[in-house]
């Protein structure tokens, strides 16, 4: 049984503080067989003038995930990747970000749409209908300009605003949506960008993974088959948490293996039984 957590956060995201040698204990003790550290790179949250490094300083978490990958080698394995946020948004330094590091796994993600916070301090709750509609559509389209700038592996946590309005007044709805979901689907299987399974909303009050379900069983049927599988931990104590959940689930809809990256390159696991 392999088990791999592609996303998590350690101390050089700046919402996350879990040393490397938590995140690798946390990872052996839950039994997996792989990590990727993918810490946080998102270009618009850097000020003017500010170098990259002062949001993720990215040589020196590289040079603790090599440490971290030699102290547990043969017992775990540790590849080095990211998290790489709104990347369209100001493309220049993203890019200058991609060709300055080897990372083995980029992560693309939306977490806002330009001008707006962070679908996570949004108030969901005094939104009407319409107007929720909206930032869903908007959300979707954000999506698809950022998959057009590409230089990502995985598309991250598809419905990550369904995660967080739960709860207030607007449940997931991807039927509304089902169009905008498909145009991200085409594009990724007709240019062979994986699709993550983000574990987090089972910690949450949605308790489902993202993207839902019922995506997941219209991208297999659109012919989706690269998916990777991440706990989106900021703690070490959620390293690996519904991994193996998710490993039943995707079993259930009809997959049998999921993907890893290394150097960029893709590699085919079976899924657990």
């Amino acid at each position: 049984m392999y088990l791999c957590d592609a996303h998590l956060h350690s101390e050089f995201s700046y919402d996350a503080d879990s040393k490397l040698s938590d995140i690798c204990g946390s990872a052996t003790a839950a039994g997996l067989s792989e990590v990727c550290v993918t810490d946080h790179f998102d270009a618009n949250l850097i000020g003017p003038g500010d170098p990259p490094e002062s949001h993720f300083d990215a040589d020196a978490a590289e040079k603790a995930i090599k440490a971290a990958a030699a102290e547990y080698a043969g017992r775990l394995t540790v590849t080095y990747g990211i998290e790489l946020g709104e990347p369209h948004e100001l493309p220049d330094c993203s890019r200058a970000m991609l060709a300055a590091h080897d990372f083995d796994f980029i992560i693309g993600s939306l977490h806002n749409a330009p001008g707006d916070p962070d679908y996570y301090v949004v108030p969901f709750d005094r939104m009407d209908d319409e107007e929720y509609k909206k930032t869903m559509d908007r959300y979707f389209e954000q999506n698809m300009a950022m998959l057009e700038f590409g230089g990502f592996h995985t598309l991250g946590h598809l419905g990550y605003p369904w995660r967080l309005s739960e709860g207030k007044g607007h449940p997931a709805d991807p039927e509304r949506h089902r169009a905008a979901i498909e145009e991200i689907f085409r594009f990724l299987i007709k240019n062979g960008v994986a699709l993550e399974v983000n574990t987090s909303g089972l910690r949450r009050e949605i308790n489902t993974v993202h993207p839902l379900p019922v995506m997941l069983e219209w991208y297999r049927a659109m012919g989706g088959r690269l998916i990777t599988i991440g706990s989106d931990a900021h703690s070490a104590g959620d390293v690996g948490a519904g991994v193996r959940e998710t490993h039943r689930l995707l079993r259930k809809l009809g997959f049998t293996e999921f993907t890893v990256f290394r150097a960029g390159k893709p590699e085919q696991k079976k899924l657990a039984q």
